[in-house]
């Protein structure tokens, strides 16, 4: 059996678009081909343990005082330099113990360089994954290891043209070959479900993180905006945390629309699942996007989609055909497509539709298909080295 080990800067128990997508590729990986996986990556809870099986994965984390996601008491690029440090320190060993017969560097930054350089001084080849975020980290430490881990890889995948196109020009490699690989969804854990009789109530839906980039603070100014002309028989679920939790609910209250709008927190994937079900539209106004995972699960289902018309968004919904693309940022371009949606929501069906037949590509199944078949053919050697 061929070994994979997969490097990551993050992973479960994390639920972010970064961790969930590893987890996919590499069910998908096992399920279609004779892989043994693993992943190695940092341990930013010292309570975490330091080996485990975690969602059927085999796990090793390496000490690590960095943070997930950094404060102005741990500056961005302070943070990204320590990360670093202790990439190098700790990443050569644990490759070592593991003696894979590839190596898939997960996200650029910050312990993808580590990864391509151990590979490459080891003659095994390697693969870089380039999920979307990874490409705009910012500091002064990381850009140079970025370019030197998409340099050095002997085969880059990015999840979708915008992110392979952004690499290129954010690191100044015009003509490195790059594959698409999208990530994938299990459909099984999201099957198409016609959604409950409305009782006059349309369910908006909203997953995410709830930062600032995500846009959800747009959503519900929109929403407000919507509801202003008179009472609408409407009310969004929001799924999700983050930092401006507590600020997104004191924007309800002041906005006059708290009986409209319910925020749950984090929620386990299986109850994720039944919230989209729930559903009758699903929104997702986020200012910018790699790719967007939710985007899936909300199309997998057989929902209404609208989202924001920024980053790769526009190649997964088909340019409008698979959903209504919304202005990013622009309230007035949210609230007037809610009320449409909220004024005729039957009239959006077709692109539901849509979706969902788009969504079966997705699958587990044809891209770890794919991703065995790019592991296969990729040789030790193949990157541009120093």
């Amino acid at each position: 059996m061929k070994r994979l080990v997969a490097v990551s800067s993050s992973f479960l128990p994390f639920h972010g678009g970064q961790e969930i997508g590893l987890v996919s590729l590499l069910h998908g990986l096992r399920q279609e081909a004779d892989w043994e996986v693993s992943v190695v990556t940092p341990a930013y809870d010292p309570a975490w343990k330091r080996e485990e099986v975690y969602d059927g994965i085999p796990v090793i984390r390496y000490p690590s005082t960095v943070v997930r996601y950094p404060t102005q008491r741990m500056p961005h690029s302070f943070n990204l330099a320590v990360h670093m440090a202790y990439a190098r320190a700790f990443i050569p060993p644990l490759l070592r113990r593991l003696a894979p017969d590839r190596i898939l560097a997960y996200f650029l930054a910050p312990t993808a360089h580590t990864a391509t350089r151990y590979a490459r001084a080891h003659g095994i080849p390697s693969v870089l994954f380039l999920g979307g975020s990874d490409v705009f980290t910012r500091g002064w430490p990381v850009w140079g290891a970025m370019r030197g881990a998409m340099r050095d890889a002997d085969r880059v995948l990015a999840t979708s043209r915008f992110v392979r196109d952004s690499a290129r020009m954010c690191l100044r490699l015009p003509d490195k070959p790059v594959d698409l690989l999208p990530y994938p969804i299990d459909l099984r854990r999201f099957p198409c479900v016609p959604p409950p009789p409305r009782s006059g109530t349309l369910r908006l839906l909203c997953v995410q993180r709830l930062v600032p980039l995500k846009g959800t603070r747009i959503l519900l100014l929109a929403l407000a905006r919507a509801m202003a002309g008179g009472p609408a028989a409407v009310h969004l679920d929001v799924v999700g945390d983050g930092v401006q939790r507590a600020e997104l609910e004191a924007l309800a209250g002041s906005l006059g629309i708290s009986a409209a709008v319910t925020f749950h927190g984090e929620r386990p994937e299986d109850e994720v699942a039944g919230f989209y079900q729930r559903a009758d539209v699903f929104c997702f106004p986020t200012l910018a996007e790699g790719f967007g995972i939710v985007l899936l699960e909300a199309m997998a289902t057989g929902r209404i989609v609208l989202a924001s018309d920024c980053s790769a968004i526009p190649e997964i919904l088909d340019h409008g055909r698979r959903g209504v693309l919304v202005e990013a940022g622009s309230v007035d371009a949210w609230a007037n497509a809610l009320r449409r949606v909220i004024g005729d929501p039957d009239a959006f069906a077709p692109l539901a539709r849509a979706a969902r037949e788009a969504a079966l590509a997705y699958d587990v199944g044809p891209v770890g298909r794919r991703l065995a078949a790019l592991l296969d053919d990729v040789r030790a050697g193949a990157g541009e080295g120093a």
